[in-house]
């Protein structure tokens, strides 16, 4: 296995005798579509740009995203109601959202004729290519999308040197196949355990199939030890495993002066003057651990009144997710917590309230490597997160740069975030410690320079 500082380091020379590589970024969806890895790629691609590089993203079209993941959960709505006089209806709603789709398939592609040929927009130095693709869910759209950009490495095979592959789905092996008949070399970055690792890959339909394809790219980018982990125990070549974690723009992400600044920030987002708060941040959805965390809160202001659970990040973004804050919102009136709990829904400044905060507290159920502890950290935030073997501890190696709560339950979390609740030197002291661990290990520039020597090595080797 390669690991982030070993074996890749170009020198200048070497560099100058090969072209700026041309990197194809490709992601079913990206922004302004939500999603952790999606907000990571839009700060790390302009990065790229500003070392010299080309990276370009190619996606599908925003129109017509899916709320369902799963024919299940489309069907789900008239499927429980087959017995009353309610589900005919239902079952038309779900012919006409696959008759909806194709309308607006049809309509992108007369609207956007050159959509393989010219970006759709640039943002940031960075240019996005919105293929068109159908599917009024998730698991459709994405293997639509596979032919997509299939027609557009094809079409388009002298713009681009590198295809850099994102996530899971069968866009990842029609361009790993693809790439072996083109002459171009493949990275496939993996970005969340237990949906995109080997392991979890083997157990879905065609796993087998699909990690035999995996094991002809060039090179496998892995964010945690985790993920690491799996690839070994899946029996993948040690020599194309290379751990490169994501980053932070530590010039942002960064600790406010003092208690004034504080304040002001709360006063600007409504926040309360007074008392602690606690920030999370992500999407409201189960596998965040958002009903773990109002449990915990419900205990939590038993012995601190005044202590605030500010949740930033979008809700309901799925149908699922609805379902779930829906279930949570019930849960918050019924332990009569809606003074004390507040969601913000998806925003831009996430650093402001950040930093506006005094403890922040992720308990996933399972991630890959979450840029909201990274971020946090970075603000001088003391970190409290659910034990994740393989992440929570390349992050957070010892009680210095943060609290990692070993039993995922209520009770823990609510002990934990009680702790530095009480101590305002010891939040302050992690703080720094947590701050220094970023800068030193997650910056953004680190994960640039990196994935910088990994495409010049690629192309070195041709």
């Amino acid at each position: 296995m390669t690991t982030c500082n070993e074996n890749l380091s170009i020198n200048v020379n070497e560099q100058a005798d090969v072209q700026y590589p041309r990197i194809c970024v490709i992601m079913p969806r990206f922004y302004p579509l939500y999603s952790g890895h999606s907000i990571q790629m839009m700060k790390f691609l302009p990065r790229l740009i500003q070392m010299g590089l080309e990276p370009f993203v190619i996606t599908g079209m925003i129109e017509g995203d899916p709320k369902t993941n799963s024919v299940r959960d489309l069907l789900r709505g008239w499927r429980g109601e087959r017995q009353n006089v309610r589900w005919l209806p239902n079952l038309i709603r779900v012919v006409q959202s696959f008759i909806r789709s194709i309308h607006l398939t049809i309509t992108y592609i007369r609207l956007h004729p050159q959509c393989f040929r010219q970006p759709s927009v640039t943002v940031d130095g960075v240019d996005i290519y919105r293929l068109p693709t159908w599917g009024p869910i998730h698991t459709i759209r994405k293997r639509f999308f596979s032919l997509s950009a299939a027609y557009y490495l094809i079409a388009n095979r002298d713009q681009y040197d590198i295809i850099h592959l994102v996530g899971t789905g069968w866009h990842i092996s029609v361009s790993i196949l693809l790439s072996k008949v083109l002459k171009k070399k493949v990275v496939v970055e993996m970005v969340l355990l237990g949906a995109d690792d080997p392991e979890t890959i083997a157990r879905k339909r065609f796993g087998k199939l699909n990690l035999i394809i995996w094991k002809q790219a060039d090179y496998i980018a892995s964010l945690s030890t985790a993920l690491t982990e799996s690839c070994l125990r899946m029996e993948m070549d040690s020599r194309k495993i290379i751990r490169i974690p994501v980053g932070v723009d530590i010039q942002i992400f960064c600790p406010i002066p003092d208690q004034e600044s504080k304040m002001i920030l709360r006063d600007k987002w409504k926040l309360p003057l007074e008392g602690g708060i606690v920030i999370f941040v992500g999407g409201i959805k189960k596998r965040k651990g958002i009903d773990l965390l109002i449990e915990a809160w419900s205990l939590i202001i038993k012995e601190k009144p005044n202590a605030y659970l500010v949740c930033v990040g979008p809700i309901g973004y799925t149908a699922s997710a609805r379902d779930f804050f829906e279930e949570q919102k019930q849960k918050i009136e019924m332990l009569n917590l809606q003074s004390k709990i507040i969601f913000t829904g998806r925003i831009d400044s996430v650093h402001e309230y950040l930093q506006a905060g005094d403890i922040f507290v992720l308990p996933s159920i399972n991630e890959g490597l979450p840029n909201s502890v990274l971020e946090a950290m970075a603000c001088g935030l003391p970190p409290v997160t659910s034990n994740i073997p393989g992440i929570s501890q390349d992050i957070i190696r010892s009680a210095e740069e943060g609290m990692i709560v070993l039993d995922r339950t209520p009770e823990a979390f609510a002990v934990a975030i009680l702790n530095l609740l009480e101590s305002g030197t010891k939040r302050k002291a992690i703080g720094i410690a947590a701050r220094g661990r970023i800068i030193n290990c997650f910056s953004l520039t680190s994960r640039a320079q990196q994935y910088r020597d990994l495409y010049y090595s690629l192309l070195i080797s041709q």
